[in-house]
This record gives C-alpha cells, structure tokens and sequence, in this order.
C-alpha cells in the first residue's frame, strides 16, 4: 500500500512546524500569506509559493522514503534550475545537510565530494546543461560500478539524460503510508544550529574544503541583506546569475524568498538572455557582482532597445571602473559593494543607499547586527588603529561552524577568541566602516614593500580602452618579484602597452608600474568557479617571459 503527499493540503501543517532559524523555517515565514506569487523564475520556468512549497515536501517524502536520516549528506549536482531549489528546501525539511556542487566540476571532483562528505544521497538535474547528456556522462566517469565512494542512492530530479536511474517523480508519487506523518515530525525537529548546508570553497590554492554552516548563520545573513542592507518592497523580483552552488547565489535566494521576494535567474549566464530576462520580469535589484557578468550585459545592451531604467540598486566589486560601469548601464541604480566570503554566508556588509553612488566607491559599509569586523597586523594579531591596513578578521552570527573533517584548517582559520582569519587586507573607519583593499596571499612584495595588485587593476581599468585588467608577480633577482600585468582591451581599440604603463607612471610610484604588459583575448582569460584564476595567469607570465625574452 502506498500513498502521495500531495494529499495535505497546503501542507500548512507541515511548513508551520518549521522552526524559526532554520531554512525550511525561513521559506516558511516567506511563503505565508503568498501561496500564489512567483517563488522563482528559471528562464521560462516558474514556482509559486505553493508550488515550491508543496514539491519540497514531496521530495522531503522520498528522501524519508530512501532511509535519508538527520544529518546525512546529500549532494545536489545541477545547474540553476527551479528543481534545484524545490531540492534544496525538501533538504532542510528532512533535517538532512545540502551539499550543493557545481556542474562544471570534473568526475574526479565530484567523486572526491562525495567521498569527503560521505554523501548518502546524490539528486541530479540534467536540465540546463550545455548538452542532454553531461550529466549523466559526468555521472557516470566519477561513480563506476561497485564504487565504494560512490552515494548509496542516485536519483534524477529531472527526465533529461536519466536513462537507468531513478526518477524523483516516480519516488514522490509512490511513499508509504506512514511517510507524511515523518516529514511533519523531522521538520519539527530540525533545530537552528544544525548543520544545514556544507559549500565547498573554490580550491585554489588546494583541494576545496567543505564549508559547514548551520541554518541560523546562513538563514540569518540572508535574512540581513534584506532587513538591514538592501531596500525592497512587496512584490519585488531580484535577479542574480552566479551558480547557485556557490554561497553568493545561495544565500542571496534565501534572503529574497525569506523575504516573500520573486527570485530570477538563468540556467547559465549568457549577455543578450540575460539583459532581456531582467527587462521582462522587471527586476529591481541585480546582483552581477563580477566584471565578466557586468560586462556581458554592457554589450547586450550596446545598440539594442534594452531598458534598464526601472532598476533600483546593483551590486557590484568595489572599483570606481565597476561603478561608473554600473552608472552608465543603471542610471536610476544605486550602485553598491559589500564584502564577504564562503566561510561568513557571502554578504555581512552594506553601505548606506540613501547617499549618491560617489559616497560608496572604495566602501563595504557597515557590518551587520550581531558581526563584528576588525582590522588586525596580519603577523601578530594587534588590532591596528583606523586607516592603517592589515588582515580583516571577523565574528559572529555569520561564522561557518568549520570545514568538514579538517580540525586543523578550522584551527588555522578561527582564533582562540572566535576570529575568522579571512585573508583579506582591508581598513577600517572611525565612521564604524570599512573597505576591503585586496587578498593578503595575493600581495606582491617589491624590493621589501607590500604591494596590492588589485591597486594597479584599479588604475588600468580607468584609461580608455581597457575591458579587463588582473596583475601578477613576476621574480625578480634584484626585487624578489615585480609586478606584471595581463589586459584586455576592448574591440577595435587602438590602444598600447606604452599607452597602459604611461598611465601608470603618471598615477603610480614606480615601484608599482607594470614591467610588462601581455594582451588576452576575449574568452582567453583562465578561470576559477567564479574569477580569475591568478595561479595560472603566474605560470604564464613566467612561460612568456622565458619564451619572449622580457625582462623583469
């Protein structure tokens, strides 16, 4: 015998048993008194309220179906889709631990997740990747057959390249009779300090680390962005394009249908798709935070009949380039950055929108209620005086709780008094503001003084003709290492490294003039998940100037 969740009606019961700092406790609040407004736009696919609500119950179902037990990983592999949310939140009900991955990662990648996190349940979408049949293929070369790593169960969220395995729709609609009664009792108990989602950081400098927060810190930032941060009102609709794999993406959704906000996005960033997406649904804050994506829709509108003056606020990095860029695209916008990172729930600042944008530039504001924010000398720990630069650290509400099954990086990362180390320089403001100015592993070290990339990246995205600009450190016997830069200049620009580096001499010391200036092309650039991948950028500097002769 067997029954269908879809028999409770509403699933009231079930939603208002969640508690409050918990996720499903957040889409609760979210969703009262909004059964029919739009949750979430994917491209053309959309979700009320109700209907989001009433699939995660019915995943939730299956997963109780499938022995899924309170605090087992469970992996969701897929692209930015409207199932990857119904997953997520049918996740938090069965008080299980979302593990969302990305679907640009290599087999080896995502057998080395699953093996890590001990994954007891993968779900997969195959929809909204570049072919049918990724998925599956990727699937396919990281678990082979008998595979000890591999999740115990396999499911398709979707039809799309699921040939031979299980369908969640076919497990949603087939549970035993008891099941409804047990997604009511795990909701319940999900408590707030749980373990709710484990994100792995980008792996940069090794392999990623699996980042744990619990609902309250990941819910309740979400939910500051919101109440503290951002303005919105009754029936607005955000947009953001990042994958929703990574904790800027996520934790923006979370706070925007905590909200009872309409969420937008699209299976994967394309320019033109993108600008008219946020034109038709009309949505009045974006968050495309990186150059590559800002960029994107600055050519997707150049020439065409698109739109943007309904916008009200923008997120952007915190350059003046960024800025006038976000200006001239959004010219009713305010124009904003804040900061944040995988281990603080991605935004745990945000400058004050009643000034004018030029109030902003250079700022990340204010932190959050219930996080502090401190600028320390990053070799002994001494909280420096305001202005003065060193290493941001921070606490709080916002804290991850630490990296899964690595107590020594968790160590490493989090001080005896509850500091998180973030590796950033930065400096903080008698106003009670502060500004980040760049990564601390990323400070060159010329002849002795400290050097920030991002210092001359700022410089050269202001001399016409630059679209693109990422410095790195080349050896140097008599210096240590000198600094070299890597830019690309927009089409049928008639611009020259003499052009870049006088430029620069006449803003920069000497000591920060680009040695050398080497040209990328448009789609050239190597990257991580979500930037520029300086590692590599390094290795080339290094191969180009063997192989040119330049010398540093």
């Amino acid at each position: 015998m067997s029954t269908t969740l879809s028999g409770i009606a509403g699933h009231d019961e079930i939603w208002g048993g969640a508690r409050p700092g918990t996720l499903a406790g957040l889409l609760a609040a979210g969703r009262t008194g909004r059964a029919d407004t739009e949750a979430v736009v994917v491209d053309d696919d959309r979700r009320s309220y109700a209907e989001l609500s009433a699939a995660a119950v019915g995943i939730t179902g299956a997963l109780v179906g499938l022995d899924v037990r309170a605090g087992d990983r469970v992996g969701l592999l897929s692209a930015n889709t409207v199932e990857f949310v119904e997953a997520l939140f049918g996740i938090a009900l069965a008080g299980a631990v979302a593990v969302p991955l990305s679907n640009r990662m290599s087999a080896d990648e995502l057998r080395y997740a699953a093996e890590l996190t001990g994954m007891r349940v993968l779900l997969v979408a195959g929809g909204g990747w570049r072919h049918d049949d990724d998925a599956a293929r990727l699937v396919g070369e990281a678990f082979g057959a008998g595979d000890a790593g591999a999740p115990r169960d396999i499911v398709w969220l979707d039809r799309v390249g699921s040939a031979g395995h299980p369908l969640m729709a076919d497990l949603r609609a087939d549970v035993a009779p008891g099941v409804p009664d047990e997604v009511a009792v795990r909701a319940a108990a999900v408590s707030p300090d749980d373990i709710a989602v484990m994100v792995f950081t980008s792996g940069t400098e090794s392999r990623p680390k699996a980042v744990m927060h619990s609902g309250r810190a990941i819910g309740g930032t979400a939910l500051a962005r919101w109440q503290q941060g951002l303005h919105h009102e009754p029936g607005d609709r955000v947009w953001i394009p990042t994958p929703l794999c990574h904790t800027a993406a996520l934790v923006f959704m979370l706070g925007a249908l905590g909200s009872g906000l309409t969420f937008v996005t699209s299976r994967w960033f394309d320019g033109p798709t993108a600008a008219r997406l946020v034109e038709r649904e009309r949505c009045v804050t974006l968050w495309p935070q990186f150059p590559a994506v800002l960029q994107g829709l600055e050519d997707a509108v150049a020439g065409s009949d698109i739109d943007f003056g309904h916008v009200r606020q923008v997120a952007v990095v915190g350059t003046r380039a960024a800025f006038d860029q976000g200006e001239r695209l959004f010219p009713n916008a305010a124009i904003l950055s804040g900061y944040g990172s995988t281990e603080l729930n991605a935004f745990i600042s945000c400058p004050d929108l009643s000034g004018d944008n030029e109030s902003r530039i250079g700022t990340s504001g204010r932190p959050f209620d219930g996080i502090e924010v401190a600028v320390v000398d990053p070799v002994t720990g001494t909280t420096l005086p305001d202005d003065v630069e060193g290493e941001i650290v921070v606490r709080g509400s916002c804290l991850f709780l630490g990296y899964f099954r690595n107590p020594e990086a968790t160590a490493a990362a989090i001080d005896a008094d509850g500091w998180f180390h973030t590796g950033d320089m930065g400096v903080h403001h008698a106003t009670g503001t502060f500004a980040w100015t760049g990564r601390r592993k990323e400070l060159l070290k010329v002849g002795g003084i400290n050097l920030a990339p991002a210092e001359i990246e700022a410089m050269l995205l202001t001399v016409p003709g630059t679209r693109q600009a990422a410095v790195v450190g080349l050896p140097d016997a008599k210096l240590d290492e000198v600094p070299v830069a890597f830019v690309e200049k927009y089409p049928d620009t008639e611009l020259t490294e003499s052009e870049l580096l006088a430029a620069c001499r006449t803003a920069m010391a000497s000591y920060k003039v680009p040695r050398h200036v080497w040209w990328v092309e448009p789609g050239d650039w190597p990257m991580s998940l979500t930037k520029v991948d300086k590692k590599v950028l390094a290795v080339r500097a290094l191969e180009l100037a063997a192989r040119t002769g330049v010398s540093s």
